[in-house]
């Protein structure tokens, strides 16, 4: 028998551009139908909708730098105080006698490596934010050296040293 078209056989759909053809339509319709299909983008859309809303969120806790130093410390604290224990005491549990006896003899350390990942990254937000407020309150402590007296009058030089003292006793 010839290669070629044949009506009652479905030969020429094997080899050849024809091939090329049907896998391209099919990759293409698989695609859509799997990947692009609604349900897959309202999950993406809700998921971008949760973070909006936590960004919102932590925008309006975050407004002044030290809410934000104060933000970042409660996170740390939350992560170190309430979630670092439950973890470890879920893989405590879940753990088998042999690995128990196999991470006292290792030296197993209580952290896992993602935990420690964003105790750094909390760390990191943390000292940016403390570096913030502190520049902050030293530009606080300038203005109030220069602003008038609450009778409008001028500060005399005593007060204004006073204010600096204070200032810098806050910032030791």
């Amino acid at each position: 028998m010839t290669k070629g078209f044949s009506p009652s056989s479905l030969d020429c759909f094997r080899s050849g551009l024809g091939a090329k053809l049907i896998n391209g339509l099919i990759t293409f319709f698989f695609t859509f139908v799997f990947y692009l299909n609604p349900a897959s983008l309202a999950v993406a859309e809700e998921l971008t909708k949760d973070q909006k809303r936590e960004a919102a969120l932590t925008a309006i806790l975050e407004a002044t730098p030290e809410q934000k130093l104060s933000h970042r410390m409660a996170k740390v604290y939350h992560k170190v105080v309430q979630e670092l224990p439950r973890a470890q005491q879920t893989r405590e549990q879940n753990r088998s006698w042999i690995k128990k006896a196999l991470a006292s003899v290792i030296g197993e350390t209580p952290v896992s490596k993602e935990e420690q990942n964003e105790l750094r990254r909390l760390k990191a937000e943390a000292e940016d934010a403390y570096k913030e407020a502190i520049t902050s309150f030293e530009q606080e402590g300038n203005e109030a050296t220069s602003v008038s007296g609450s009778g409008g009058k001028k500060l005399s030089a005593a007060t204004q040293k006073l204010i600096k003292t204070r200032h810098q006793d806050a910032l030791a």
